[in-house]
């Protein structure tokens, strides 16, 4: 077990090492790469958004994919606020570039959950 598998495991809870489990929540979609020696669009997305995470963060697709659109909601209500406090129209408010979400992501997961309900 590595140091960095020892340490998370001294800093979670029990019941959040349980939620974060391999196949503890239903994933809406399965990924199979048949042919990695083919191009493939779909299959740079899956790398950029959920491969180095799920394997740096010890956790499956399904968590991943249920808090980028948790997290995708709270952007989207970020733009909102700021279109209506400062009076911008949509394209005047900065967003994050796609290679930007993963790493938006494991910082948005560092926040406790509860705090965007």
């Amino acid at each position: 077990m590595s140091s960095h598998a020892i340490g998370l495991e001294h800093q979670l809870s029990g019941d959040e090492l349980v939620l974060r489990m391999s196949g503890i929540f239903p994933s809406a979609c399965t990924v199979i790469d048949r042919d990695p020696m083919l191009p493939s669009f779909f299959r740079d997305k899956y790398q950029l958004y959920f491969a180095d995470l799920m394997q740096r963060l010890r956790v499956d697709m399904s968590i991943l994919d249920y808090n980028y659109v948790r997290m995708q909601r709270y952007l989207q209500r970020m733009t909102e606020e700021h279109i209506y406090v400062f009076n911008l129209r949509a394209d005047q408010v900065p967003c994050l570039d796609e290679k930007e979400l993963p790493l938006a992501l494991e910082f948005y997961l560092q926040f406790d959950g509860k705090s965007f309900d």
